[in-house]
């Protein structure tokens, strides 16, 4: 094509001129087409004439084809012209069909436009209420310290015990160091000393240049990637206000419990499933909200599934470990040497009797059997955080309560809360402000108010009637009274998409206690808040970091309880 170029437009003076003298060509077809249509390229060098406004295109066209001829040899010319008509003739004719964009069916599609909607869509929620609420100070140094008064005489807290005030000023003596004196008997106090070490965040991501400059014109990858970043801090932080478990000296460190056992922990069952043959051994550990114990004993009598058969394991559940969120349950066939596999979780709360798992989860370990394959084999319970809120209040001694009952909340209703309201008020006089939920336990709540109301002879609903002749009708529970309140105050009832199942936290957001010195329960202390790091260059990627430095700190968990085993 080339040459047929260069023979066409011999008098240009460069390649490009050529081109653009072709681009030219080609456009004054397309303009002869969009004045006329139905005039065609006869590919003798003439213009069938069908339209009288096509005219002057046509007249155009004939002093070109003039032009080869005169200035071309015979075959020359007859080369040219055919070229030419080669080239315009689906364009002139309108001949196109769908068929020519490709695009379709693997064909590649280059010439259409792409409805590509930019930028790309984000269909990532991002939840973190405590870390909104809960409030942010200023802290220094290697750890947060503070010292706490915890009772005095007469208050009916801190363990101290009563001391009477009444005494006969000419005869009572009480001991004052190593003096006997007429005086009131001297008041008691209970105190301790708290040092919280300052813990560090970060997270990281990069983006290489190639992909960054790739998606020019349709996304920003760097400003995408920080969003990304700063939002997956921000709900690394929810978890850990929730549920995380430090392991520096003054925190709570790895779980104590042990893993559940259990003597014969399943059955096989033929009816449904996937479960390969083999002789599978069932074991467990007790799961935190980060991590997870060693496992339990494997079960001594195995779940046999005979050769050529494929089917389900049924396994027992059993007793959650005391404090743990639920138990982790995997399997190990040494039969068929096909190593460890994650079964599912059952929380805490599950009061079923058996589980039935109709296929293997995540392999754990791809060689021999070992139950010493279960993640590190060690206590991963704890890490190099904090304790978040759940972690404080399901320590006993600690927490104001820590509320083991189970409860089935659909026959029970709001029983936990009361029950849990009222030991705190018998202990340091708490009068909560909130309850955090799980969304299925809320659910549950709101299932038994319904039902209670609707077996009442006295059910009372609300109802909405709108002028469109629309009604809204239902109920949806926002607060609970606390029975035990002095103030009569209304728990309000919140989900937090991130609490474990089975767990509820019935917290104090700040004391009635004027000069107690303590604003709210907990809060963040930062040595430094949030940051971003944009590291230098060293390879061929844009390279960024979080950091933030500082604790959680629970100046008043016996304010607040927890509860652990709701369905």
């Amino acid at each position: 094509m080339s040459e047929v170029l260069k023979d066409m437009f011999a008098d240009a003076e460069s390649a490009d001129a050529r081109g653009d003298r072709n681009e030219a060509l080609k456009e004054a077809f397309s303009k002869a087409e969009r004045e006329a249509s139905g005039n065609r390229w006869s590919g003798s060098g003439k213009m069938v004439k069908v339209a009288k406004e096509a005219q002057i295109a046509n007249e155009r066209l004939e002093m070109f084809a003039e032009r080869v001829s005169k200035s071309l040899g015979a075959d020359q010319a007859a080369n040219v012209m055919a070229a030419l008509d080669e080239m315009t003739k689906d364009v002139v004719s309108g001949d196109f069909t769908n068929a020519h964009f490709g695009g379709e069916g693997g064909t590649p599609g280059n010439l259409r436009p792409i409805d590509l909607q930019a930028p790309a869509k984000i269909l990532v929620p991002r939840f973190t209420p405590l870390r909104n609420e809960i409030p942010r100070t200023k802290g220094i140094g290697g750890a947060a310290e503070y010292r706490r008064i915890l009772g005095y005489s007469n208050a009916n807290i801190g363990g101290v015990p009563d001391v009477t005030p009444f005494f006969d000023s000419e005869a009572t003596t009480n001991s004052f160091g190593s003096l006997s004196l007429r005086r009131g008997a001297k008041i008691s106090y209970a105190m301790d000393s708290h040092a919280v070490p300052y813990v560090e965040m970060s997270l990281s991501d990069l983006v290489s240049h190639k992909a960054q400059f790739a998606s020019l014109g349709y996304e920003d990858l760097r400003a995408l990637s920080h969003m990304a970043l700063l939002y997956s801090h921000m709900i690394a932080e929810e978890k850990a206000i929730l549920f995380g478990r430090g392991s520096a000296g003054g925190y709570a460190g790895n779980y104590s419990t042990s893993a559940p056992t259990a003597a014969t922990a399943g059955t096989f069952n033929s009816t449904g499933g996937s479960v390969l043959s083999g002789t599978w051994s069932i074991a467990f550990t007790a799961r935190a909200g980060v991590g997870e114990t060693v496992a339990g004993t494997p079960t001594t009598t195995p779940v046999v599934i005979t050769a050529g058969n494929a089917g389900q394991i049924v396994v027992t559940v059993p007793t959650a470990a005391a404090g743990s969120y639920g138990t982790n349950v995997y399997a190990s066939s040494t039969a068929t040497n096909v190593g460890t596999w994650f079964l599912g979780f059952i929380p805490a709360g599950e009061i079923a009797t058996s589980i039935t798992f109709n296929s293997l989860g995540a392999q754990i370990s791809g060689t021999a059997a070992q139950w010493g394959a279960l993640g590190t084999n060690a206590n991963t319970t704890a890490n190099l955080g904090y304790d978040g809120l759940l972690t404080v209040l399901t320590t006993p001694g600690v927490s104001g309560d820590v509320n083991s009952t189970a409860y089935t909340i659909a026959t029970a209703g709001d029983s936990f809360i009361q029950d849990t309201c009222s030991v705190l008020y018998q202990n340091v006089y708490a009068d909560p402000d909130e309850v955090w939920l799980n969304a299925i336990q809320s659910k549950n709540l709101g299932t038994f108010f319904r039902s209670a109301a609707a077996s009442s002879a006295n059910a009372a609903f609300r109802v909405n009637f709108e002028q469109t002749g629309t009604a809204t009708v239902g109920t949806i529970v926002t607060g609970v009274y606390n029975e035990s309140s002095p103030t009569r105050k209304c728990l309000d009832l919140r989900v937090h998409p991130y609490m474990p199942y089975g767990n509820a936290i019935v917290r104090s957001r700040t004391l009635d206690i004027p000069d107690s010195g303590i604003g709210d329960t907990s809060e963040v202390r930062s040595v430094q808040e949030y940051m971003a790091v944009d590291w230098p260059q060293v390879q061929f990627t844009y390279d960024t970091s979080t950091y933030w430095m500082g604790t959680l700190v629970h100046y008043a968990p016996a304010w607040s309880g927890a509860c652990t085993a709701l369905t």
